[in-house]
């Protein structure tokens, strides 16, 4: 992609077999009224969206469009974070800025850098409650409150300095009907042989692993491949402890070397053939 000056305004060009050329003037326009410290991340967006058409221009519709997100935003409770957001579209036909910010704006919001505590909830609740997908590290300050308050499919939280009580009020959380959406929970303690599973697992009727009632791998939350090279450890719910809730879903409970959490919930036990 260059720049191009016309008697127009700043255009940008694009080339593959010939060119496709973007008024760039109303985009610059745009990013001198957002504030100095947004307007990198402004670009940033823009620019995904131009390489959208771009694509558009050369294949029409896009059959199955994947995106991964990863941004950094700083939190007064607990620092500055990445966070990941993953969404797909299928029969993706992007044919205009506006259609496109309707679409990047629906998945993936974009705050400022600075979140401020709002008594006693962060606002980043909302952010972390659009992504269905949450990857975060150094995670030390991550409370039990925030859990309670998730309600999307997959976490993936490393670092974390929770107890055994806190991992125990998640699967009470789970078993009052909360969570609905939730598949796979993974918590990795910064501090190694910090979960007791007696803590964990006290006052719960558990069952060991049946391979009549499940599977022994988990495989709702394939995604988890992505974020670690101990899939293999942490999917393998032949050691871990089932518990059932009243309306008969099953969760797996899988305590790793005693410094890894893991929740996994049974939308389905078994792969379709």
């Amino acid at each position: 992609m260059k720049t191009v000056d016309s008697q127009e305004g700043i255009k940008w060009v694009m080339e593959y077999n010939g060119s496709f050329t973007i008024d760039a003037s109303d985009i610059e326009q745009e990013v001198e009224r957002q504030r100095e410290d947004m307007r990198k991340l402004f670009r940033q967006k823009r620019f995904g969206e131009i390489c959208n058409i771009f694509l558009k221009h050369l294949f029409g519709s896009i059959e199955n469009f994947a995106v991964r997100v990863s941004c950094k935003r700083k939190f007064e409770i607990f620092g500055e974070r990445t966070l990941a957001a993953n969404f797909e579209h299928r029969n993706f036909l992007p044919d205009s800025f506006t259609s496109l910010k309707q679409f990047w704006d629906s998945h993936v919001l974009y705050y400022p850098r600075e979140f401020p505590m709002i008594a006693p909830l962060l606002p980043a609740m909302k952010y972390l409650n659009v992504s269905p997908e949450i990857v975060a590290k150094d995670c030390q300050e991550v409370t039990i409150g925030l859990l309670l308050q998730f309600k999307r499919t997959t976490a993936f939280l490393i670092n974390t300095n929770l107890n055994g009580n806190d991992f125990h009020l998640v699967i009470r959380s789970w078993l009052m009907g909360r969570h609905p959406n939730l598949n796979a929970l993974i918590l990795w303690q910064e501090t190694p042989y910090t979960i007791d599973p007696v803590t964990v697992l006290g006052m719960l009727e558990i069952h060991p692993f049946d391979e009549q009632q499940r599977a022994r791998h988990y495989f709702l939350a394939p995604e988890i491949g992505k974020y670690t090279n101990y899939q293999e450890l942490l999917l393998n719910c032949k050691y871990g402890f089932d518990i059932l809730r009243e309306d008969g879903k099953r969760c797996t409970v899988r305590i790793c070397r005693e410094t890894v959490f893991c929740f996994y919930v049974w939308h389905q036990n078994f792969q379709s053939a």
